[in-house]
């Protein structure tokens, strides 16, 4: 993933991985990615044979999320 990962018809970027948390069946993996093609975190894991349990974006660019508000909207 540190190189690229071919997927479909493109290579991905280089993503930088940090390793957080490791027990006997998972780990907890910190992945900073420069581009955001559709499920590519998922598609990325899948081709080296890791699946992905659960996946938390905390930034889009420069924005924290944390930083985002949430906006309650009413669907009638």
């Amino acid at each position: 993933m540190e190189n690229g990962v071919r997927i479909d018809n493109y290579v991905t970027r280089e993503a930088k991985l940090k390793l957080i948390e490791q027990n006997e069946n998972t780990a907890t993996m910190e992945i900073v990615i420069h581009e955001g093609k559709n499920r590519q975190v998922r598609k990325m894991c899948e081709k080296i044979g890791k699946e992905v349990i659960k996946l938390h974006r905390s930034k889009i660019g420069n924005i924290n999320v944390k930083e985002l508000k949430v906006r309650n909207m009413e669907i009638s």
